[in-house]
């Protein structure tokens, strides 16, 4: 009883509506897969990976195998399955900016676990997707995912 007011609340304050009915990972009605979290993400749509089987934050140039679809507070890690939005499920996707964006640019995961442009300096990069809409540091930037892939920039 206690699991089903904790997930009615959760809901009643803009929660994904399919958190609480999950037991343990595996998939939303909606096909999306859900995971644990390891650690409390505080925004929805931020890039997000695995570790240890787990759902974190993707750290800047890293590999981003999709966006969160809801917060994980801390009560919630190991706790609640979380659905991601993978990227290699296609059709247009919104991110926050970490920089400015230009609409065409090669996206990266920046700072914050949203988009950056694709760095010039030399270092390898993970590419999630390309821009279809322009956006300053902060803002939301359309975007066209796919199935990151290594870009060496060298100098």
């Amino acid at each position: 009883m206690k699991r089903i007011l904790e997930g009615f609340i959760r809901f009643c304050s803009g929660r994904s509506a399919f958190a609480f009915n999950e037991s343990a990972p595996g998939s939303r009605p909606d096909g999306r897969p859900t995971f644990y979290a390891s650690e409390a993400i505080a925004s929805v749509g931020l890039f997000v990976t695995l570790s240890a089987g787990k759902l974190v934050k993707a750290t800047e140039n890293g590999i981003a195998i999709g966006q969160n679809m809801s917060a994980v507070e801390t009560a919630d890690i190991n706790v609640i399955p979380i659905a991601a939005d993978l990227l290699s499920s296609g059709g247009e996707k919104s991110v926050t900016a970490d920089g400015d964006i230009t609409a065409l640019a090669r996206l990266v995961v920046g700072d914050s676990a949203g988009a950056k442009v694709l760095p010039t300096t030399a270092g390898t990069y993970y590419v999630v997707g390309v821009a279809l809409t322009a956006a300053a540091d902060g803002g939301t930037c359309r975007f066209m995912p796919c199935v990151p892939y290594p870009a060496v920039v060298t100098e």
